[in-house]
């Protein structure tokens, strides 16, 4: 619901949050990206329902530890900060 708000505030284009099973993404994914994805699809979106909020990385790494800024040189935006610089708005 959140990034629906988001996207329209941002953007002015009316979004909804229409939920979809676990396994109604996966059937959807791999249609796109092929057979052998829809189990991944599936896990994906299931462990992204339960990663815990106080972590990064999908609930992989403690936020302390987390150090992809210094490795890497970059850092994660939100997605409304990436909505504002990309002028994405939508298919």
């Amino acid at each position: 619901e959140g990034m629906a708000k988001t996207f329209t505030r941002v953007t002015g284009k009316p979004a909804a949050h229409s939920p979809i099973s676990f396994e109604e993404f996966g059937h959807l994914s791999s249609a796109l990206v092929g057979p052998a994805f829809k189990e991944d699809a599936i896990e994906m979106m299931q462990w992204a329902a339960i990663a815990p909020i106080d972590k990064t990385c999908y609930g992989a790494f403690e936020l302390e530890v987390e150090q992809s800024s210094e490795e890497l040189g970059l850092t994660a935006s939100s997605f409304e900060d990436w909505l504002s610089r990309s002028g994405w708005t939508g298919p």
